[in-house]
């Protein structure tokens, strides 16, 4: 395992950081080549028997014959978009239950993504982190501590691109490799997707839907990326919770030092409206 790890982390980090991968056509499977039945001669009827009429002749049988066509299998439903925890599929979080889900963007990042965790592990708190692929490869044990943690892990892109606008060839770079590392690494299979910019459209649902990713966006947005204050970041999380409401914060793509520094007040602030919280995507 650890090995075939290691084979993986050097093949993606030697990726380009592109959104356009030219497609490649598979190898063809070389034909069957099977001999035709050799034919049997057809029985002379008995001569101390009539020959049947044809209104009592046996039907042949028409599955030997004309076999039926496979059907073709049906194609996967569209994913359906989430901004509630109750509408991610196993969260075990029912409608009006007053339970928060924190999640974390743009990770994992060497400072601020430790100083999230000693955050969560000194409340008592399971949160659910979407993860740059690229960001993955390089801090491998990192992203096997979160998972140690007990957080929830999401597939946020290779490398944060647009995925309306995605070349559908760019899709394995983009998506597949990001799930592919994050399932070795974390040994449990990645189920969600956080779409960069929570930019959607049906194209990009029926791509998740092939691949059972639910696409997770939130409905409580502090906007803490904009670095407007601590405090406006605390206000900004109070203001917008309801039961379900999925919190979306950052622990990379730049300084999270505010974010990290609202954490205590945020948790201590929607325990005291009496709210409990839950990671998502595990």
């Amino acid at each position: 395992m650890a090995a075939a790890t290691a084979v993986l982390l050097g093949s993606w980090l030697a990726l380009p950081y592109l959104n356009s991968i030219p497609g490649q056509p598979g190898p063809r499977l070389a034909a069957s080549h099977r001999s035709a039945p050799t034919p049997r001669p057809t029985p002379k009827p008995s001569p101390s028997r009539p020959k049947p009429s044809p209104s009592r002749r046996r039907r042949p049988n028409g599955n030997s014959l004309h076999p039926s066509p496979t059907p073709s299998p049906t194609p996967a439903a569209p994913a359906t978009p989430a901004s509630n925890l109750t509408e991610v599929p196993g969260s075990g979080v029912a409608p009006g239950a007053k339970v928060i889900g924190l999640t974390f963007d743009d990770g994992p990042d060497p400072t601020y993504t430790p100083q999230v965790l000693a955050v969560l592990q000194q409340f008592q708190v399971t949160a659910t982190f979407f993860m740059i692929g690229w960001e993955v490869a390089a801090r491998p044990d990192l992203v096997r501590q979160v998972a140690a943690d007990g957080e929830g892990i999401g597939n946020h892109t290779w490398n944060h691109v647009d995925l309306t606008t995605l070349n559908p060839a760019a899709w394995p770079i983009q998506v597949d490799q990001t799930t592919a590392l994050l399932d070795s690494l974390t040994g449990r299979h990645v189920t969600c997707l956080r779409p960069p910019g929570g930019h959607l459209n049906p194209q990009v649902d029926a791509m998740l839907g092939t691949r059972g990713l639910t696409p997770v966006v939130w409905d409580d947005d502090p906007r803490d990326w904009t670095r407007p204050g601590t405090a406006a970041i605390v206000r900004g999380v109070l203001a917008e919770a309801r039961p379900g409401a999925i919190v979306e914060m950052h622990d990379g793509g730049g300084n999270r030092s505010e974010t990290v520094q609202a954490l205590p007040a945020i948790i201590t602030g929607l325990r005291a409206q009496g709210y409990s919280f839950a990671p998502i995507c595990r």
